[in-house]
């Protein structure tokens, strides 16, 4: 039987390369998305024109209740997930003074969906170990004057994990990778992607292909670090 894997906000970009790769890698891959539905189609097809298996879960995990909606129809459907990778992020400019709404939606699906998939995961493991991955910011203190929202966060996400990781053993793993500038947003200007990418610890975008070998090894491995440094 394949391994499950459940992704938020996989129809694109990152999210889509990790899907698409552990769709080769011979797993069940549950995609979620909002509303990049035409996307999450194109992905599952792409994924079935070489054999493998996708199941597609529409959720706005800034509803109240949503991220447990979700990750029941996945269970439902699929099964228990064995990897939980918590990509799906909200990425929206401030203005001054902060907009309650834009502040509220960051705070929702960048850290709260995060806890609560990882908790609800956490409650349905009975046998071996799962693993929760969390995507993080390595550079929160630098060029971030506009995405302020964002930034906190992110930021917040980090201390949860950091604080909290010993909480889940010995059911889950629960990991943070840092990642650096990766692919630029539509949002984002190429200047200000340019300096996040100078300002990086290789002074490179971080690719795809390590993040993936990187859960690929925690899946394995996990060792005892519950923050990981890509960037």
């Amino acid at each position: 039987m394949a391994r499950i894997v459940l992704i938020t906000g996989a129809a694109k970009r990152v999210g889509k390369e990790l899907a698409l790769s552990y769709a080769r890698a011979g797993w069940h891959v549950a995609v979620h998305h909002h509303k990049s539905i035409e996307e999450a189609i194109e992905l599952q097809s792409t994924a079935r024109s070489f054999g493998a298996k996708v199941s597609l879960f529409q959720a706005d995990l800034r509803g109240r209740g949503e991220a447990d909606e979700l990750f029941n129809r996945v269970v439902k459907d699929c099964g228990i997930p064995q990897l939980l990778i918590n990509n799906a992020a909200v990425f929206e400019p401030d203005e001054t003074p902060i907009a309650e709404d834009v502040f509220a939606s960051h705070m929702t699906v960048n850290l709260f969906a995060p806890i609560r998939l990882t908790q609800a995961l956490h409650a349905k493991v009975k046998d071996g170990i799962a693993l929760s991955v969390v995507m993080g910011d390595a550079t929160l203190d630098v060029c971030w004057k506009n995405f302020y929202s964002y930034a906190m966060s992110k930021a917040a996400l980090r201390d949860w994990v950091a604080a909290h990781a010993g909480d889940f053993l010995p059911k889950l793993n629960l990991r943070m990778l840092l990642l650096g500038p990766t692919l630029r947003h539509d949002r984002e200007s190429e200047t200000h992607f340019n300096a996040l990418v100078a300002a990086s610890k290789s002074g490179q975008p971080t690719k795809v292909e390590k993040i993936t070998k990187t859960i690929d090894m925690l899946v394995e491995n996990p060792g005892d670090k519950p923050v990981i440094d890509l960037s």
